[in-house]
């Protein structure tokens, strides 16, 4: 479909959104516009105004002289004829790997200044690092940056969870994006290589997540070109001697971060009427971020209400019952124990077991499973923990946990040991067991299809560490054999030998 007039403008932006997949909603929020003004312009019944021309065509993704010809259009130097096909360059997209983007963000104006500076300037490799504790908001804030600079980088944006993922995989993805099929090469120097030449003439930002130490990220850094690097770690680095470092505190209550989200989340009625209780809950969260939208959630809650004054009164009695030991997580732990404390006991089980997981996401199917329980009912459970923003979404209807919330989860499961040997003595597999069976069924299962077996290598290698820590002897060949061509294929022969 070619329009071959201006006032046919309107018709080819909907076939082009269409093409990707975008909802009018989706298109609205990505340009600021309302969605009855995405209606009007794709019926042709509005123009789409000039100063919305670039925002309309980051949110199709336009690029190159595809962009410049869409630009022209809108501002009346050029008739339609000169757009391509809505459907044109769909397998030369640039990709755009970050998680979705936080709809309750608030505050790190300094923070997100200095990186969107340091990262968009030109001149040399931008290697930028954001350091602090768990749950102090270093992924929201990579996340944030990576949607504020898109439109900076050309080539798109790369993403990468260090804790969960291993160097070769992540190499073999980040060729994939680009078209590059790097599997037969099964040694890090030659990959590394491979990678860093198709990186070479590109401007991408590459989002390195949760390092646990320097030697993960030196084989992913790009060589010196138009690239940029932001690095989240709750450990000091040591990249490069200079190099742009943040450290990320909590909220201050001098600038009402917290209360700021607690209005995105509560609203501000609610937020004014309560505003004494709440000033008194940040302060015992200690202000830190994830604990404050944990507890905004909780007061959110319509399956389970409670008056901002009653859980005032909870989070006075957990604070004074908290293990002292890690002094910063005390905050952390009392909302987190007030969430969970609310639950039906089917739900705390489900949560429990969701500890066993140890890649980047998982499914409803695997949840199921691992609580042995039917899809519906897994589904009912998941929602409550939603609700209390114990569970987040992530990538194409999966879910993940806080790397705090895992921790969590498996100190409850760890707590009921005496129910896990009871099971084994009575010959039934417990949670960690059907995890590992879930996973070796599902590369059974999938065999033949690369991309879903893509999409499970870090819990397939989850499962291999979990079966060998914990001595399932049995199982421990079972998975080797199921997992050994998936691993292979993403070069992982190290690991598996």
């Amino acid at each position: 479909m070619t329009p071959n007039s201006y006032d046919f403008l309107g018709a080819w932006i909907k076939a082009r959104r269409e093409h990707l997949r975008l909802t009018q909603k989706e298109l609205a929020s990505a340009t600021g516009y309302s969605v009855v003004a995405i209606k009007k312009i794709e019926s042709d019944e509005r123009k789409l105004p000039p100063n919305m021309a670039d925002r309309v065509a980051n949110a199709l993704k336009l690029y190159g002289k595809n962009r410049d010809y869409f630009v022209d259009v809108v501002n009346g130097r050029s008739s339609s004829v000169c757009l391509p096909s809505p459907q044109v360059d769909s397998t030369h997209l640039s990709p755009f790997q970050a998680p979705p983007d936080l709809p309750h963000w608030v505050g790190r104006r300094d923070e997100m200044a200095l990186l969107q500076r340091e990262l968009a300037q030109q001149k040399r490799l931008a290697v930028c690092g954001v350091r602090g504790m768990g749950g102090i908001g270093k992924t929201s804030l990579a996340v944030h940056i990576a949607y504020a600079l898109r439109d900076q980088f050309p080539d798109g944006v790369l993403w990468a969870r260090l804790d969960t993922s291993d160097t070769m995989s992540i190499l073999g993805a980040f060729a994939q994006a680009y078209g590059h099929d790097v599997k037969s090469m099964n040694d890090l120097q030659s990959r590394v290589a491979a990678v860093r030449g198709i990186l070479a003439s590109k401007r991408a930002l590459i989002v390195l997540d949760n390092a646990q130490h320097s030697e993960q990220v030196r084989p992913l850094l790009p060589p010196s070109g138009q690239c940029a690097v932001l690095v989240t770690s709750r450990e000091e680095l040591t990249i490069f001697d200079e190099w742009q470092l943040i450290h990320l505190t909590a909220f201050k209550a001098e600038l009402q971060e917290s209360r700021q989200l607690m209005v995105n989340i509560l609203g501000l009625m609610y937020v004014n009427r309560f505003n004494s209780e709440l000033e008194q809950i940040a302060d015992l969260l200690g202000h830190l971020p994830l604990a404050i939208m944990i507890v905004a959630g909780r007061l959110n809650s319509t399956y389970y209400p409670i008056s901002a004054s009653h859980l005032l009164a909870q989070l006075r009695q957990l604070d004074a019952r908290l293990d002292p030991l890690v002094r910063e997580d005390r905050s952390v732990r009392a909302s987190f124990d007030l969430s969970y404390d609310i639950l039906r006991p089917q739900v705390q089980a489900l949560f429990d077991a969701l500890g066993v997981f140890g890649g980047d996401d998982f499914d409803l199917p695997a949840i199921a499973d691992v609580v042995a329980t039917d899809v519906a009912t897994a589904k009912s459970a998941l929602q409550s923990l939603k609700d209390l923003s114990l569970v987040q979404d992530s990538h194409s209807g999966r879910f993940r946990l806080h790397p705090l919330l895992r921790e969590y989860a498996r100190e409850h499961l760890e707590k009921k040991s005496q129910v896990l040997t009871q099971l084994t003595q009575a010959h039934q597999l417990n949670p960690y067991q059907r995890m590992v069976m879930h996973y070796v069924q599902r590369a059974r299962d999938n065999q033949y299809q690369r991309a879903q077996l893509k999409l499970e290598t870090g819990n397939f290698m989850a499962a291999l560490q979990t079966a060998h820590e914990r001595q399932f002897e049995a199982l421990l060949p079972v998975a080797l054999n199921a997992f050994f061509i998936s691993l292979r294929d993403r070069g992982l022969m190290n690991q598996l030998e």
